[in-house]
């Protein structure tokens, strides 16, 4: 074999074997076979939207809304039919996408609020979350292709899907059933954060990219949609009043309206494992505030019919 020939077939040998690995990439994250930060919460939340009446109110966000409201005891006490569906902050915004586009799919939705931690501004934009996230390959439609590619062809989807499930995740699972949410780790002391406040400097300028496509869609298929801020621990909530004028100023330029300016104050009894985390004792208070509020916004009429959109410029 000439030497011309033998690097070809090296380079359509390897090339092939590329494209086998990505495919199988897809394959594993399509039917959630993948174990990318708490399968078994994704799981959980992905099995709620297979089948089922219309939502009235869908919920989406990360753990500082899995941690605040309680979907089962407002579905109880009002007869709405509420879901939630919340992730962890590793998804960002990307992860609250998929989990409307899987929603619509399967479940007519008719109201949608996306809670997020107060600092998910601050954070990178997660690709990876709307990776493993993604019910179909028009999904992934938004997702850089570098950063797509490296993650498809990372031997550690595959060998983690071939992984048994441990004893532990199997109670993970029982845990997560019993919550409606994870189970939340050891209470941490926050007495040291009395100095502690977000910096405007610090917030993303380029994080409203799924964001954005959040609320597009919303219209595109006539839900109705608020942002909230997640709660969170004092002062963090009280003394960063130039972060959240920004922040919610980012907010309202994609096109949503706030439920709160402000996010929820957690007083040092009431905060759990993390600062935006309610201790489970007072999930009940916290959720049936952030029920009160979205109750009432329900209630209002909007000029669009559909999102509450101040700014119709965008």
């Amino acid at each position: 074999m000439s030497p011309s020939r033998y690097i070809a077939t090296v380079v359509l040998a390897t090339a092939c074997i590329l494209v086998a690995a990505g495919a199988a990439s897809l394959y594993v994250i399509r039917n959630n076979l993948s174990t990318w930060h708490v399968s078994q919460l994704f799981r959980y939340q992905t099995e709620k939207l297979a089948f089922g009446p219309p939502i009235d109110v869908l919920l989406i966000g990360d753990s500082s809304l899995g941690n605040a409201i309680d979907a089962r005891r407002w579905s109880t006490s009002t007869g709405s039919v509420v879901e939630n569906v919340a992730l962890t902050g590793a998804y960002g915004y990307a992860g609250s996408l998929q989990m409307l586009r899987r929603a619509v799919r399967h479940r007519r939705v008719l109201s949608a609020v996306i809670v997020q931690t107060p600092d998910m501004m601050t954070r990178a934009e997660s690709h990876e979350g709307a990776l493993f996230s993604a019910e179909s390959f028009s999904d992934l439609a938004e997702v850089p292709l570098n950063s797509l590619v490296p993650w498809l062809l990372s031997k550690d989807i595959i060998l983690n899907a071939l992984r048994k499930p441990k004893s532990e995740e199997k109670n993970l699972w029982s845990n997560i059933k019993n919550n409606d949410y994870m189970p939340q780790g050891r209470l941490a002391n926050f007495t040291d954060l009395d100095s502690l406040k977000f910096s405007q400097s610090s917030i993303n300028n380029n994080k409203s990219v799924y964001l954005e496509k959040i609320f597009a869609f919303c219209n595109q298929n006539g839900i109705r949609c608020i942002y909230a801020h997640g709660p969170i621990v004092a002062p963090l909530c009280t003394e960063s009043a130039e972060y959240y004028n920004t922040v919610n100023a980012a907010i309202r330029a994609v096109g949503f309206d706030l439920l709160e300016t402000n996010p929820p104050c957690l007083t040092t009894e009431q905060v759990g494992d993390q600062p935006d985390h309610v201790r489970p004792s007072f999930k009940s208070a916290i959720s049936d505030h952030y029920q009160d509020l979205i109750t009432r916004w329900l209630q209002t009429p909007s000029a669009s019919g559909l999102t509450r959109v101040h700014h119709q410029d965008h």
